[in-house]
């Protein structure tokens, strides 16, 4: 049935076994559904074949299968790793187009493909509109994103900015992956007070620093010529 075919898809590691897949689907007359086409489709994405998942939505609209917001948020993503900003921006009108509601992942890659392009103020707006006008909850790596936009340009008040709006949303706790993301970035764009600042601002909220945080500050002393302090 599906659900074992869909397993199958989910555990193949190749491209042509996941056609073959579809194919055998074809043959033994199993209708496949929007978990099978989406699960192709990341996995084509990963793999750097964007035109075969590209192939595998334009399969599911002949079928009549609906994409839906992981469909979706996996090409954009895809394109935005890519720099590929106008295919992710095409790709999230598409997606609107057909009446399919953006998840949070979906906003978190198209706010990545803007950043990755320097367009950080294009992020910033999406990055507002989840945040003050839909019901989507916001997760870490949706927070990151705009931090890691704001790093690129070298705007740490925009860094800062973030780093307070997460704490302050309601419903949602920081954890190290954020703060290590603002480490990074005060460490690449500021100087050794921000560094320590954030890293005040991890322990005053109970978070409890890892690996990442203590190999950032280790490299920010050290690059200071602070091999003391690093130690």
């Amino acid at each position: 049935n599906v659900f074992h075919c869909n397993l199958m898809m989910s555990a193949s590691t190749s491209m042509q076994g996941r056609k073959e897949l579809l194919a055998r689907m074809r043959d033994m007359k199993v209708a496949a559904d929007v978990v099978t086409y989406s699960t192709f489709i990341d996995k084509a994405v990963k793999g750097g074949s964007m035109d075969v998942a590209e192939q595998a939505l334009d399969e599911m609209a002949a079928v009549g299968i609906q994409p839906n917001a992981y469909t979706f948020s996996a090409l954009i993503d895809g394109y935005g790793k890519r720099k590929m900003l106008n295919e992710a921006r095409g790709t999230w009108d598409r997606m609107m187009l057909l009446g399919v509601a953006p998840a949070t992942h979906t906003y978190t890659s198209l706010m990545d493909a803007l950043g990755k392009v320097g367009d950080a103020a294009g992020a910033e707006k999406l990055f507002h509109h989840l945040l003050n006008e839909t019901s989507l909850e916001p997760t870490c790596a949706f927070f990151t994103t705009m931090v890691d936009a704001h790093t690129r340009q070298g705007n740490i008040a925009a860094v800062r900015r973030v780093a307070e709006i997460a704490e302050e949303t309601e419903g949602f706790r920081p954890d190290a992956s954020l703060y290590n993301s603002v480490l990074n970035a005060a460490d690449k764009i500021a100087d050794l007070p921000d560094v320590m600042e954030v890293l005040g601002r991890m322990e005053e909220r109970g978070v409890a620093p890892d690996i990442v945080t203590w190999t950032c500050l280790v490299d920010a002393h050290g690059k200071r010529g602070l091999v003391k302090e690093a130690e």
